[in-house]
C-alpha cells in the first residue's frame, strides 16, 4: 500500500478574526495528484499556506510523511513539500539562477556553499522548465509568465515529495500554457512527484491530477476521482454555473467545458462568426 504523504483532519484557519476553513480533511497519497477547486474566497490558497506553515491553523491536525507538522523543522518540511505561488507583478533583483539556488537550503548545512549535486540539481530545474536561456537575467526583467516557469524551476531545485501549485498558469500564454502542462505532467511521471493543485480550469487539472477536492466557503464540498461521471454535477454545484462533458475533438480527451455561454460570450444567431 501507498505511503500517506499529507494527511488533514479537521483543519480550520481564521485570519484577521474572519475563519478561511473550516473541518477539512483529506489524504494525499504517494503517486496521487489532487486538483483543489473553488470559487475566490473559497480558502484555496489558505490550504496551501497553511500545509507549509505560512499561516497558523486555529484548529484540527496536520501530518506530513506520518509526523504532526508541528514536530517538523522547516528545513526537514522543506524537504517534504515545494511551493510554487502565482507570480504577481513584484519580483526580486536576484538573477534567475541565483533565485533557483536559494531553493537548495534544504540541503545545505550551516554556511556550505552549494557543491556538484546542488548545481546539478539547480541546472535540471532549469532544463526542465525551459528557462536555462535566461539564467543570466534579473527576475524583475521576466515577463510574468516567464517568471512562473522560474517559481516551478525553483520548486524542482528543492527536491522535495510534494509539489503544492497555486494556479500556476495564471499569467501563461497557451503556448506557455501547453509548455507548462508538459512540465508538470514528466514531474509526476518521470520524477515521480505528487502535486496539490490550485486551479480553476478543470481541464488543466485533470490532465494533471487523479482525484478532485472542491471547497466552497472554507469547507470541503466534494472529493471525487478525476474521472467521476458526477464531475459535471459537482463543479456546477461549486461554481453555480452549470458544466457538460464533451471529446477533444482532436484527441478525444474528456473535456469539461460550461453548459451554456453567459450573455455577451456567445455570438447571436446569425451574426458575424
Amino acid at each position: 500500500m501507498s505511503r500517506t504523504l499529507i494527511r488533514v483532519r479537521a483543519l480550520s484557519c481564521r485570519l484577521g478574526g474572519k475563519e478561511i476553513l473550516r473541518g477539512v480533511d483529506f489524504e494525499l497519497r504517494e503517486g496521487q495528484s489532487l486538483a483543489v477547486f473553488g470559487p475566490n474566497g473559497a480558502g484555496k490558497s489558505t490550504l496551501l499556506r497553511c500545509l507549509l506553515r505560512i499561516h497558523e491553523r486555529s484548529g484540527g491536525r496536520l501530518e506530513i510523511l506520518g509526523r504532526e507538522l508541528d514536530r517538523l523543522s522547516q528545513r526537514q518540511l522543506a524537504r517534504c513539500l515545494s511551493y510554487a505561488p502565482q507570480a504577481d507583478r513584484q519580483s526580486s533583483p536576484f538573477q534567475v539562477e541565483d533565485f533557483v539556488a536559494l531553493a537548495r537550503y534544504p540541503h545545505l548545512g550551516a554556511l556550505r556553499a552549494p557543491g556538484p549535486e546542488d548545481r546539478r540539481a539547480i541546472r535540471e530545474a532549469l532544463e526542465t522548465t525551459d528557462t536555462l536561456r535566461f539564467a543570466g537575467r534579473r527576475m524583475d526583467t521576466l515577463s510574468g509568465g516567464e517568471r512562473q516557469k522560474v517559481y516551478v524551476a525553483a520548486a524542482l531545485a528543492q527536491q522535495s515529495r510534494v509539489l503544492l501549485l497555486d494556479e500556476p498558469a495564471s499569467f501563461l500564454d497557451p503556448r506557455q500554457r501547453g509548455e507548462l502542462l508538459r512540465i508538470l505532467d514528466r514531474c509526476r511521471r518521470e520524477l515521480g512527484l505528487s502535486l496539490v493543485y490550485v486551479t480553476h480550469d478543470p481541464n488543466l487539472a485533470l490532465a494533471l491530477c487523479d482525484s478532485v477536492l472542491g471547497l466552497k466557503e472554507g469547507r470541503v464540498l466534494f472529493r471525487c476521482p478525476g474521472e467521476d461521471p458526477e464531475l459535471p454535477a459537482r463543479l456546477a454545484e461549486l461554481y453555480g454555473r452549470d458544466f457538460c462533458s464533451v471529446a477533444h475533438p482532436g484527441s478525444g480527451r474528456r473535456l469539461l467545458v460550461p453548459a451554456e455561454d453567459p450573455p455577451g460570450e456567445a455570438p447571436a444567431p446569425g451574426g458575424p462568426a
